[in-house]
């Protein structure tokens, strides 16, 4: 299971609740940081493009692999991220959503679910 972190760095708590919720242990999960600097001057498709090409997974693990994201903030980045891996994955990811919490004294940020986008889109499908 390979989870693409394109937003910020995961606690060991998050990434046990993200194995808790995809039922795995926490040491099958290998998380790739994908550094995402987005200059806005020029096209964001060929940053996204180099971004995904440095995470060096093969066609065949593109295809094999179960692919969770962590997504850019910025959503015109994180719709392109999408774009790019439907294309190598030949569907759409699992994508994990993180809520923030606060208790009175400080801001703390939960998994809250892993979404598998392709059911989203299947379902939705039935709605035409």
């Amino acid at each position: 299971m390979h989870l693409l972190n394109f937003s910020h760095p995961f606690s060991f708590e998050q990434l046990k609740d993200i194995a808790r919720i995809c039922n795995v242990n926490p040491s099958a999960i290998d998380v790739t940081i994908c550094p995402v600097q987005i200059d806005m001057s020029k096209p964001l498709a060929p940053q996204i493009q180099a971004i995904v090409d440095a995470i060096k997974l093969t066609p065949e693990q593109w295809q094999r692999e179960v692919i969770i994201i962590n997504p850019p903030a910025l959503s015109q980045a994180a719709l392109t991220v999408i774009a790019e891996l439907h294309g190598r994955i030949g569907h759409y990811p699992m994508m994990v959503r993180i809520v923030a919490s606060h208790d009175g004294t400080a801001t703390t940020f939960d998994v809250a679910e892993v979404i598998n986008l392709d059911n989203i889109r299947m379902h939705a499908r039935t709605a035409r």
